[in-house]
Formats: structure tokens, sequence, C-alpha cells
């Protein structure tokens, strides 16, 4: 039970080489019969006050960010019709794109995404994850024809 828990990733990996270790080194002490009870009580309870302060919660690396906030407003969606499908078209779904740079030179990155069957978007980053549709203005919506 405790070797799922580990295997989880519940565990930090630390906590676990220190399990491990501790756990082989009171088996070889064990074997040679050098340690007392004292000593594997000692251990043990060293063992499980690591691991419990080493089982914290960590805060997500990622935060969703809404459309109203961003003022990113993007779909590439794809229409299927008896021409345009999978069988016919085999990378339908694998065209598209994003593609992340600082295409004005202001130090923060913006965001150009491509389409298949919908025009292509140009935002400009204007800071605190807030964007500006430039698409018009660039002249880089594509034209209607399948971006890959």
């Amino acid at each position: 039970m405790f070797f799922n828990y580990i295997l989880s990733g519940s565990v930090n990996i630390v906590a676990t080489f220190l399990f491990c270790f501790v756990i082989l080194f009171i088996k070889v002490l064990l074997y040679t019969k050098v340690m007392s009870m004292k000593c594997i009580k000692f251990f043990l309870c060293l063992l499980f006050l690591f691991l419990f302060f080493s089982c914290n919660k960590k805060s997500p690396l990622f935060q969703l960010v809404t459309s109203e906030h961003s003022n990113i407003h993007f779909s590439n969606l794809i229409v299927e019709n008896d021409s345009i499908n999978p069988i016919d078209v085999t990378n339908i779904y694998n065209g598209g794109g994003v593609g992340i740079g600082d295409f004005n030179n202001d130090g923060l990155q913006d965001i150009y995404f491509t389409g298949n069957m919908v025009s292509n978007k140009l935002y400009l980053n204007r800071g605190k994850l807030k964007f500006e549709d430039i698409t018009n203005i660039a002249k880089v919506s594509g034209d209607g024809k399948w971006c890959r």
C-alpha cells in the first residue's frame, strides 16, 4: 500500500529515496545484528517525520485565464462534409497551429493562430495576459486559405 503511494507521485522523490535508503540500512544492520531496537525506533520515527513534512500540497503550475480577460477569441472549427473528412483528407485535424513570438519588439510574447477553415488571428500582447486582435491591421488573416 505504501509503495503504491510512493509510486503514484504523491510523495516527493527525495522522501522516496530516503525511505528506501533507511529501510535498506535497517535491513543491513539487522542482518549483521549491530543495531538495537532503540536505533530502529529512532530511524523509523525520523523517517515518519520526514515523510509527513515532505507531503505538502503544491500550487498548480498553470491557471485558467478566461477569453473575456485575455480577449483571445479563436477556435479552429472544422466542419466535415462529404468531401472534407478524415477519410478523404487524411491530415484534416493536423493543420493549423500556434506561433508565439515578439512580433513588434516590445518585449512581450504575441500569439499568432492559424486555422484550417477559419481565418488566422494575430493577437498583440498588451501585458498582464491581455491581448489585442490586430489581424486586419497586419493583413495576416490568410485570405481564406487552408493553413498548415
